[in-house]
This record gives structure tokens, C-alpha cells and sequence, in this order.
């Protein structure tokens, strides 16, 4: 029982240990630093996560969880699940432009697209498959579809991060209009310029009430570092 109890003592520190310097040192950390901070060996990060990117997945989908958590107070993802998904995204561009360590973050994720691989194993995938299953028929299988639908989304994601990031004149605001459109694009929509506007307008006052509301969930290590350290792997 003792055994069981440090493999599981040993593989939390290991993760809590590993989220703390993805946003201190940015995700290019290596696993050799993440062992001698944790105070374990590389073989052990081996042994309970297989890889960094694995850890890297499990921290996305943490985020994820628990920025849910206070989405689901203003809007059902089962009843809006469109609506829900985009107020997300706008919750995530809200929180890079005011903490740079999870802009930083995000792009270093975005290198090996764990976005869309969070995705893949669970995290957020009930709602991008109730949206793709929604799609008009295109001759395209769902599976197809569903991953073609996540590449265009993610993709044009990593393009507007990287623009930021290379000092482009481009606001978080302004992506997150880009990031609607793409919605728009990859499933089909065929939403009007008028319908775009009016989700845009509606998710920006939905989020600014929310961050007015858990203001913690601006800072990185108020909602995700330090008071939420576990994995749910």
C-alpha cells in the first residue's frame, strides 16, 4: 500500500512541478529540469507520463475543466453548445493579453498541437462532436470532418498567436473576431455578417461579467498554478 501511495505521491509532484515551470520558463522546458525541481528521475516522468507532451495535455485539459466550471454558470454547453465553445475561446484570449506566461504557454503547446490532441482525448470533444454531427452534408465523413474542422480552427489559432507574438499590429480582440469567423468557416454555418456581430457582442458581455464576477481567472496562478495543482490522469 505505502508503494502505491508514493508512485502516486511521486507522479503529482512530478505534474504540479511540471505546470508551475511551463509558465515560469515557458513549455520548452526540458524533462531533465523538470526531474532535478521535482527531485525525481527522468525515468520516473517516463514511467507515469510517457512524455512532456503528455503533461502538456493534461495541464490543457485542466485549464479547460476549470474555466468550465465558471463558463457553465452563464451558459449550458448541452442547450448552447456553439456559444458555449466560443465564449471559451474568448475567455482564453482574455487571459493571454493579461498574463504573458499563458500566451507563453500556449504557444509553445501550439508547436506540437496539443491543442487539438486535448481535444482528441476527451477534453471539449462531446461539444466539437455534437457541432461537426451538425454539419450540412458534404460528401466528407464525420471523422473526416471533425478533424479537418479542428485543423482550420487551431490552425488559423496558431497563425494569430504567432502574428502577436512577432509584434503584428493584431489585438486579442480582434483575434477572437478572426477566431468566430473560422468557427463560421470550418463548420459551415453560413452564419450573415449581422449573426457573426451579434455573437461577438453577446460573448463579450457574457465574458465581461464573468471576469467581473471571478476576477482570479485573469491570473494564471490564482486559478490554475497554485489553487488547482492536480491532474485528473
Amino acid at each position: 500500500m505505502k508503494e502505491k501511495l508514493d508512485k502516486k505521491k511521486a507522479k503529482q509532484i512530478i505534474y504540479e512541478t511540471a505546470k508551475r515551470l511551463f509558465f515560469e520558463k515557458g513549455y520548452e522546458v526540458g524533462s531533465r529540469q523538470i526531474a532535478k525541481e521535482a527531485g525525481v528521475s527522468q525515468a520516473l516522468i517516463t514511467y507515469h507520463f510517457g512524455s512532456k507532451r503528455n503533461i502538456g495535455i493534461q495541464v490543457l485539459k485542466e485549464d479547460y475543466r476549470v474555466q468550465a466550471s465558471y463558463l457553465k454558470y452563464f451558459v449550458d454547453p448541452k442547450e448552447e453548445p456553439l456559444f458555449f465553445i466560443i465564449n471559451f475561446q474568448n475567455m482564453t484570449m482574455r487571459i493571454r493579453e493579461h498574463d504573458p506566461r499563458m500566451a507563453s504557454f500556449i504557444t509553445g503547446v501550439m508547436k506540437e498541437d496539443l491543442l487539438e490532441e486535448s481535444i482528441y482525448e476527451g477534453n471539449q470533444a462531446e461539444i466539437f462532436e455534437a457541432l461537426v454531427r451538425e454539419m450540412p452534408a458534404n460528401g466528407y465523413s464525420f471523422e473526416k470532418n471533425y478533424k479537418l474542422a479542428l485543423g482550420t480552427i487551431f490552425g488559423i489559432q496558431r497563425s494569430l498567436q504567432w502574428k502577436i507574438n512577432q509584434g503584428f499590429d493584431l489585438t486579442y480582440a480582434e483575434c477572437f473576431d478572426y477566431v468566430v469567423r473560422s468557427f463560421n468557416f470550418a463548420l459551415n454555418l453560413n452564419f450573415t455578417e449581422a449573426e457573426i456581430q451579434d455573437m461577438i457582442e453577446r460573448s463579450n458581455r457574457m465574458v465581461d461579467q464573468l471576469f467581473e464576477r471571478y476576477p482570479q481567472l485573469l491570473d494564471t496562478d490564482q486559478y490554475l498554478v497554485v489553487q488547482n495543482m492536480g491532474s485528473d490522469s
